[in-house]
């Protein structure tokens, strides 16, 4: 059996405000950070853009809906390597920041405490049979 390693970027989930306020200044700051957060060599996860999909927001005015987003941005938290919480009110970035605390996913409220703490990059080792 053998077996090779690769480098894979570190996936850093976004959590942050998205229609309280400015939803576009929201979406837009969550892709900001998202870009230099490719820039410096992460793998970036915006569930924020979930607002091209859904641009009306109806989920906010439909509780089964929003309820969706949020199984989704879970499912999405337990396969990163960490989540890095952007400032402002959010209840829904406050509830995956709980996840994240219950599953083990490190939790991040300052960009160079993350850079300080987790490598932009991580082995992974393929099995070949």
């Amino acid at each position: 059996m053998g077996k090779d390693t690769y480098r894979l970027r570190s996936r850093i989930y976004i959590a942050g405000p998205i229609t309280l306020g400015d939803t576009l200044g929201n979406v837009q700051r969550a892709v900001a950070m998202g870009a230099r957060l490719l820039t410096l060599g992460y793998a970036p996860v915006i569930p924020h853009l979930s607002h091209y999909i859904d641009p009306d927001a109806t989920w906010t005015k439909n509780p089964e809906r929003y309820e969706q987003w949020l199984d989704t941005d879970r499912s999405l938290i337990a396969v990163c390597d960490a989540l890095l919480r952007l400032p402002g009110t959010s209840k829904g970035a406050d509830r995956e920041v709980l996840w994240a605390h219950e599953i083990g996913i490190p939790v991040y409220t300052d960009l160079q405490a993350l850079l300080d703490s987790l490598p932009s990059t991580q082995p992974f080792a393929v099995r070949h049979s």
